[in-house]
């Protein structure tokens, strides 16, 4: 993807935006350090609530369960540290949704990349779906990022819909916000620090927004993207 100028009537771009009620930035958010926590879809849900209880007292911006947790790559249900994961309804859902707000955090569903899933997370209420798929499936499975715009027909606004991606760069950033994302997702690594890296996209993302004519994360233009 490569973009367009559009400098007459152009202005200095403003980056930020306010996600689940929290001003931020720029529309990029991690998985780490009061970021998204990532919760795996437990069989039991005694441990989903434990972690939606951490994840609510330690200040993160929202908890996702990952629905892209659920299978290893034989098709089984995924053993983690913290245990065997197990199959979720959209009743489920549901349940987690009602108990997030009850200990004060957004819930959001990860893995969400296809229209009849994102109709029954707005189904059951969630604050909000991750577009995503995992590592031992990009080969066979259509991208957030492909299937982003069918997800969009479905939420019309009603709820954020947020893109994971690597961030190889900040024009994958501009296209999905460009495109209608709310946010980008990925993650933060060990050894990264977090408010140089965020400081260093803010400016690539500035500079990408301020010479395509789009003033803020409220005008932005699909329509200067090329496809390369």
């Amino acid at each position: 993807m490569k973009i367009e100028t559009r400098y007459i009537s152009g202005r200095q771009a403003d980056t930020k935006t306010v996600l689940f009620g929290k001003a931020m930035e720029l529309p990029v958010c991690f998985y780490r350090e009061e970021g998204i926590a990532i919760i795996p879809p437990y069989e039991d849900r005694k441990k989903i609530e434990t972690e939606l209880e951490k994840a609510a007292a330690g200040n993160a911006l929202a908890a996702g369960i990952a629905l892209d947790m659920m299978f290893n790559e034989k098709g089984n249900y995924l053993k983690t540290t913290g245990g065997m994961a197990g199959p979720k309804t959209a009743e489920d859902l549901q349940y987690l949704q009602s108990f997030a707000g009850q200990v004060g955090i957004p819930f959001l569903v990860k893995g969400v990349l296809s229209q009849r899933d994102a109709y029954q997370c707005l189904k059951a209420g969630v604050s909000g779906i991750i577009l995503s798929r995992p590592v031992w499936l990009k080969k066979k499975s259509i991208s957030p990022m492909e299937v982003l715009p069918e997800i969009l027909k479905v939420t019309a606004g009603e709820i954020p819909v947020l893109v994971e991606m690597d961030l190889a760069d900040m024009m994958d950033v501009f296209t999905a916000i460009a495109l209608g994302a709310d946010a980008v997702c990925r993650k933060l690594f060990q050894g990264e620090d977090r408010k140089e890296i965020v400081h260093s996209m803010q400016d690539e993302l500035r500079c990408l927004m301020s010479v395509a004519g789009c003033s803020d994360l409220f005008h932005m233009d699909s329509t200067v993207i090329w496809k390369s």
